[in-house]
Parts: C-alpha cells; structure tokens; sequence
C-alpha cells in the first residue's frame, strides 16, 4: 500500500471518530464544533445547540407550563402545555419527559432537538406564562373569595338574628308584649349589638308572637324567625 492511500485512509478513519465535544454537519457530513452555528466546511447553518443543563431546569421547575417546549422550538406543544397546566396533565408529562431527558446523551438531544438559545426569548416566554398562570389563578380566585365574603356576612345576619330573638324574650318579661321596634331591643338595656351592615326588621308584634327578619347589606341570604320558639328559616334575599 503507497504512501496516498495510507493517508487517505487515515484521513476516512479520522473523519468517523467524532469527539464529545462535535457533531456531524446536517449538511456536508463534516465534523465539527458541538456549538457551531455555521458549518465552517459548506457554509450551511446549523441547528442551535440544546444545553441539557438548560432542558433539565427548564423541564423540571417549569415544564408543567411548558416553557421547556419553547426552549426546544417545539411551540405548538408548548401553547398546549400553557392552555392545559391546570390540569396537572403537563406537569406529570413534564416530570416523564424530565426523566427520559436524564438519561438522554447531550449527542442525541442535538441530532432530536433545535435549542432556542435567545435569553430573552425564553425570559418573554416564562414572564407570559406567569401572567397567564396568574391570570387563570385570579380567575379561579376572586370569585371563590367573594362567595367566601358573601357566606361570612350571612352567618352575621343570622347571628344577630338569634340575639334579637333573645332580646325579645328579654323585653316581653319587663314589658308582657313583644317589642315592634328594633330601636327598642338595640343597646345595653337588651344588649342587642347589631354588627356592621346587619338589618334586622320586626315585621310583626303583639303580646303573644312576633315575625322579624335579618339580612346583611352585602350578603345574599335573607333569615326569618316567628317566636316564640320558632326556628330561622332561610330565603333569598330578593325574597
């Protein structure tokens, strides 16, 4: 075998050893720089580099919103992981693909995947997905939280209703008939306190039986009580 041939062989043996920190152009076969973004033999650009670093946090503490995919360019999937983390479903896909990325070769992610290697790109990304993470969140929220204040000045109204109905009891001993006036029932006299935004109305009044109701002025509930002895019944508060 002549001088050439040997080279040539070399040069064959040498193009097929690839080292940890090179590829193979998608384009000309030649090896090259892991990171190279254009392929100093043919010109061609290349796909960006994946750090799996990168992949592993991104997957880990916010695949469930799927900004992972975004890194990866995988953008539709993304928005679906985005529309859907409420679910919890990405999240558990997110944590499966965490593992499968672990034991994953740096070598493969670049032959399966383009990295988006803009910083501001995915800082946009992570921050539009807070807004709508937060978003969906107060959506849940508010509105539990408003029927939460809602039952708490019912339970109010209710409360106080109770009291006028002791107060009653009070003022027939001292006088033999009930009072037909919550003015009469409200102080220290019958300690009847009424809280803050509670209406309490005597509808009716005599020497044996009275009819009262009581509402909070921002609650929903509307509580009637006939005495003596009768139990608080429940309405609307249109009602």
């Amino acid at each position: 075998m002549n001088q050439q041939s040997q080279d040539k062989d070399n040069s064959d043996i040498n193009k097929r050893i690839k080292g940890l920190d090179e590829k193979v152009c998608e384009s000309c076969g030649e090896i090259i720089k892991i990171k190279a973004e254009i392929c100093p033999h043919c010109g061609v650009r290349q796909r960006k580099f994946v750090s799996k670093v990168i992949l592993l946090l991104l997957t880990f503490f916010l695949g469930g919103l799927g900004i992972h995919k975004f890194y990866l360019s995988r953008y539709w999937q993304g928005v679906l992981y985005l529309l859907f983390f409420w679910t919890f479903i990405p999240s558990l896909i997110a944590l499966i693909e965490f593992i499968i990325y672990i034991f994953t070769s740096s070598e493969r992610l670049q032959e399966k995947y383009s990295g988006n290697g803009s910083a501001a790109a995915i800082a946009a990304v992570v921050a539009i997905g807070f807004i709508f993470v937060l978003g969906i969140l107060a959506a849940i929220a508010i509105p539990q939280f408003a029927a939460y204040r809602a039952r708490a000045y019912n339970a109010c109204a209710r409360a106080d209703l109770i009291n006028a109905a002791a107060a009653q009891e009070a003022y027939y001993i001292d006088n033999e008939t009930y009072a037909d006036s919550i003015d009469k029932l409200t102080g220290n006299t019958y300690d009847l306190h009424l809280s803050e935004g509670v209406k309490v109305n005597i509808q009716f009044a005599n020497k044996e039986h009275y009819i009262m109701a009581a509402f909070h002025e921002s609650g929903h509930r509307k509580y009637i009580i006939k005495g003596p002895g009768g139990e608080i019944q429940e309405f609307s508060k249109k009602y």
